[in-house]
C-alpha cells in the first residue's frame, strides 16, 4: 500500500453543481528519488481507498490530512478528514487542465522555439499552428 499526495483536482458538471472527477497525484519518494506520479478518476481514487491499496491525503502546511472513501453515497466519493478548519482541504487544491491540452502547450512552445511553421497536433484533435 501506498500514499498519494494528492496535488491537483479537476472538476465536471454544469453551473448548479460541480464535481471533482479527476485526481492528480504524486508518490512521495525516499530521500533523493524523485517522486512519481499520475491521475485518477475519482472513481479510481474510491476504489483505491476503499479496498486498502493506496491512502491518499493532502497537504495543509507541513501537515497530512487523509482522505476517506464514502460509499453510501451515490456517486462514491473522497473527502478529508473533519479537522477543526473551515476551509475545505480537498477543493482548495489548485485545478489542472486535460493531459492533451498539457500537450498541446508543450508542443505549442517547443514549435515557437525551433520556428517551425505548422504542424498539426495529434492529441484527439488537430490544431493548427497560425502562419507566421
Amino acid at each position: 500500500m501506498s500514499d498519494l499526495k494528492i496535488t491537483l483536482i479537476r472538476f465536471f458538471g454544469g453551473d448548479s453543481h460541480e464535481h471533482i472527477s479527476h485526481f492528480e497525484y504524486a508518490v512521495p519518494a525516499g530521500f533523493g528519488v524523485n517522486e512519481r506520479g499520475g491521475v485518477k478518476s475519482r472513481e479510481q481514487l474510491v476504489e483505491d481507498i476503499l479496498n486498502g491499496s493506496h491512502t491518499a491525503y493532502v497537504l495543509k502546511g507541513l501537515f497530512k490530512i487523509p482522505l476517506v472513501g464514502i460509499e453510501d453515497h451515490n456517486p462514491q466519493y473522497v473527502r478529508t478528514v473533519p479537522d477543526d478548519s473551515q476551509e475545505d482541504n480537498l477543493l482548495n487544491l489548485p485545478v489542472f487542465r486535460h493531459v492533451a491540452y498539457k500537450a498541446y502547450l508543450v508542443k505549442l512552445l517547443l514549435l515557437q522555439t525551433l520556428d517551425l511553421e505548422a504542424i498539426t497536433i495529434q492529441a484527439g484533435m488537430d490544431i493548427p499552428v497560425e502562419e507566421r
